[in-house]
Order: C-alpha cells, then structure tokens, then sequence
C-alpha cells in the first residue's frame, strides 16, 4: 500500500511538471507529445540513433536518404542515387533546399557532414557507420559521390542517419554549442530546450522542402508509462509515445485513437558460448531445447494483449533477408527434455542470465523461468543497471557464471539482417557467439552488390542461425501510441519508431 501511495503522488507531482512544460494557450496551434526521453546531446544528430530519443532530431534534420513509414529507403535531400563503380555511390541532389538560417544545402554542405563523419577522429555514434568511408567527392553543385574502402551495398542505407548540418555553425560554434541551437533542413527548427532541457519546443520551419501543418509542437519526456497516459486523458498532451499494451483497450473505449509500429527487432536471451569452461549452452542440443520450451503464445497473450508476435528467426516481415519459409519456433517441452537427455542433463541445470530490463521484459522472464522450470532448468536472473550491461556487453566482462544476457536482433536502423547477425558471429569483439561457417558468409553478404543474390544469402544464414542457436528467439512487439480525436495524418516509422511531425494535423474541432 505504501508502495502505491508513493507511486501516485509521483504521478500527480509528474503531471505537474507536464501542466508546466506543455502548455501555452497564447499559441491556438501548438502540438504537445508526450514521449520517454529527448535526445541525450539535446540537438546533437550523431550521438543518438532510433527510438526514443530521436524524434525531435528527424524533425530538425535530414540525410540524404530516409525511410518511409513502411521500411522503404526513399528520396530525403538526394532524390536518386546509383552505383557508378563497384565502391562509388554516386547521389542527386534536392535543389531549392536552404538551411533554417536561410544558407543554401548543396554537395557541399553534405560533404561537409559526411567527411566529419567519416573521419577517424569522430568517436561519436553514428561516426561508426562510416569508417569505410575513403572519399568523398562534390561532382558538381547537386551531385555527390561517395567512395567506400570496398563494395558497400547498405551505404544508401546508412546515410539514414547521417544528418546533414549547416557546416558553417557547426564549424564556428563547435559540436556541444551546436546542440544548443541547431540548424539542419527539416520542417521544424528548434525555438528552445527549456529550463534545464526539461522539453523541447519546435517551430514549423515554413521554407522547409517538407512544410509542416502544425506551427508549433512541444516535446515533453517522461520515462513513466502511466504519467504520459493520464496526461493524454486529463488534456495537456495531445499525443503519447510508448503506450503499455494494458491501457490499448481503456483509451480506445473513451474515444482515443491508437497507433502501433511494430519495429523490426526481435527480443532474445543471447549465449555465452565462447568461453573456456564446460557450460551446458555450449551444445547446440542444449540452446535448442531451451528454444522449444518457451512458450511465445502465452507470453505474447498475457503481457502483451496479442499486440507482439512470435519469433520465427532473428528478423521480422519486411526486413531485407526475413525467410518466409521459417514459420514460428514451436513450444515443445516433451521434446526438449528430451534434447537435455540426449545432451546428458537429464536432472537439468542452472541458468544464470545478467538482465537490464524495461517494465514488460522484467515481466517476461519471470514466465520464461517458469517454462524453463519445467523441464528442469533453474533460471536465475541478475538484473543489473544499463550502464553495467553495456559496459559489459562491449568489454566481454562478463562474470565467469553467467550463462546469457538479454539482447535484441535489432534489424531496425537499416531495415536490413546484416547488423545483427555480425554481433551474433566472431565478428564482435569480443564475441560472445562464433561460428566460423557463418561467418564467412556474412563477410560475403556485406559485401555482395547483386541485391537478390545478398537477400538470399541472408535467408540462408538465418536458417542456418535458427539451428545453430545463438540465443533464446522470444517476440517482436510494437511501439504503441495514442492520439486526441482532432489529430490527423498519423504516421510512424517502423524502422525507428519516429513519428513524421510533418505530416500531422490539428484541427479545431
């Protein structure tokens, strides 16, 4: 009971905050979200990438390539692109496009953006896309030429998040000051951050290539579900980001509307399995049967609300190399026992997994470790912070006994399989799974140009990662979202989850 108590007297104090940040009645078209968190480098584009924290930036900048609601690479500030040579794209580029400050975009500025990028200096995250980058070449003033060290099929892909800044103020004013004031291309421009960055106000960019609807939108984070939710309902947002299954039906019932994206990453319990003592998850019979005694289904009804979907494979439908042969994993458990036999554990054994969870998957396991117990394993969870895990994660210092860690297949950024089926291989360092078979044919997939011949090679590898058994494959699930009945023109993207501000409206009624 105290427990609750404290929990909504945090609620009302956090409403509190949103009374303060999110409105403005002196502004009739003003927009307010309400999502988890703003940008952790506020307008910084290269420190964050994907859901949650980059709507505000999709908003202010542009790559020269952009995903459409549905996962399609399409046209941004290049309207077309082709390979010229075996390692050089070749892109034209968006004329009339002019920067917030009324600077004009052109091969210049994007070569600008891109060589910083490409520079071995920039630790910053998205710089890690473009480390095979070797040259970059103004053709003329609306084309570009990009050149990699080798054949690089994903790089149209990959300048999806590789904002295009205006060179001047990032040269004078320097990365951290930039962020402060940025200025890109993109339908909104940033009218401020707030007192101690508590939200982000945008201003409809009029001259933008892409021209807004809404004048102005007010971004407000919370990490809490529930405070977003009852801030939709008592009226100071007009849309939340990230809504639990649990609370689909109660708004759908008190007329708001919902929105899902189901981003294509597939939650899973990755395998230590490079290591040198004699762990049961090192036999493949072993990470199978594990496989089959988990029961998606129950999992995917039960915290869920039907809303998430099975794993099949370490991709979902859409993503280039999703094999649509691969139907979902069974949930057998009279056949994993009999795996743990046939392996020699027939009394089971301990599974110890280091977990850093959100709500829902703190759920989810507890059902995965009744599964598990029934065919005699012991799983024990040890939850540890974000930050451990990573660290973790990147260093390969795990604790002598931990057997796994929870992952996603994230194909999500690229839309593509290439990504995670290079940290799931002996291409991670350090790796944590390897497999020199399949590693060879990822190489070869990251480098094959022929688009149908790569799309095969990556529905070869995910049967082949299927069997292997890398990791426990569990679900994929949406982002959810909600909306007031006067908000129009709705769309998210799957590959980030971000919502297109562009294209909403707000009408008075």
């Amino acid at each position: 009971m105290k427990l609750n108590i404290l929990k909504i007297v945090f609620v009302q104090i956090t409403l509190c905050v949103f009374c303060l940040c999110a409105t403005n009645d002196s502004h009739a078209a003003t927009l307010r979200i309400g999502t988890l968190t703003l940008p952790p480098a506020l307008g910084n584009p290269y420190t964050a990438v994907g859901y949650p924290s980059t709507l505000a930036l999709s908003a202010i900048f542009d790559g020269l390539t952009r995903f459409s609601p549905d996962g399609k690479l399409s046209p941004a500030l290049a309207t077309s692109w082709e390979l010229v040579a075996p390692t050089v794209w070749r892109f034209h580029l968006r004329g009339g496009v002019q920067f917030h400050n009324t600077s004009p975009f052109n091969a210049a500025a994007a070569a600008a953006s891109i060589r910083f990028l490409a520079n071995p200096a920039t630790t910053m995250l998205v710089a890690k896309e473009f480390r095979d980058v070797a040259e970059v070449r103004v053709v003329d003033n609306l084309t570009l030429d990009i050149v990699s060290q080798a054949p690089d099929p994903l790089l149209p892909q990959k300048l999806t998040v590789a904002a295009i800044v205006e060179p001047t103020s990032w040269a004078m004013l320097g990365p951290e000051e930039f962020a402060r004031k940025p200025i890109g291309t993109g339908s909104y421009h940033l009218e401020e951050w707030g007192k101690g960055a508590a939200h982000a106000v945008l201003t409809a960019a009029k001259a933008s290539w892409r021209q807004p609807y809404v004048d102005r939108i007010e971004i407000v984070p919370s990490s809490e579900p529930l405070v977003r939710v009852q801030a939709l309902t008592s009226g100071q947002l007009d849309i939340i980001v990230g809504l639990d299954p649990e609370d689909v039906s109660s708004l759908k019932e008190q007329g708001y509307r919902v929105y899902s994206a189901d981003l294509p990453s597939v939650y899973a319990i990755a395998f230590r399995s490079v290591r040198p003592d004699s762990s049961p998850i090192k036999n493949v019979l072993v990470r199978e049967a594990l496989n089959l005694a988990i029961d998606r289904q129950a999992i995917v009804k039960t915290l869920f609300n039907g809303l998430a979907k099975p794993a099949s494979q370490g991709a979902t439908e859409g993503v280039v190399g999703f094999s649509p042969e691969l139907q979902p994993i069974p949930y057998d458990p009279d056949r994993a026992k009999a795996l743990l036999i046939q392996a020699g554990y027939k009394n089971g054994f301990r599974l110890v997994i280091d977990l850093s969870p959100d709500s829902a998957e703190q759920a989810m396991y507890e059902l995965i470790a009744e599964n598990l117990k029934s065919i005699g394993v012991s799983l024990e969870i040890r939850t540890i912070p974000f930050a451990t895990w990573l660290s973790r994660y990147n260093s390969g210092d795990w604790n002598s006994e931990v057997d796994g860690f929870n992952h996603i297949w994230n194909t999500a950024l690229f839309n593509d399989s290439q990504r995670p089926f290079e940290y799931f291989s002996c291409l991670k360092t350090p790796p944590f799974f390897c497999d020199p078979k399949t590693t060879e044919e990822i190489k070869f997939a990251a480098h094959e140009m022929d688009s149908a011949k790569r799309e095969r090679q990556l529905q070869k590898l995910q049967a082949e990662y299927r069997d292997l058994a890398p990791s426990v494959l569990l679900i994929s699930r949406p982002i959810l979202y909600a909306t007031i009945k006067t908000v129009s023109g709705f769309e998210a993207r799957v590959t980030d989850g971000n919502i297109l501000l562009e294209n909403l409206r707000l009408s008075s009624q």
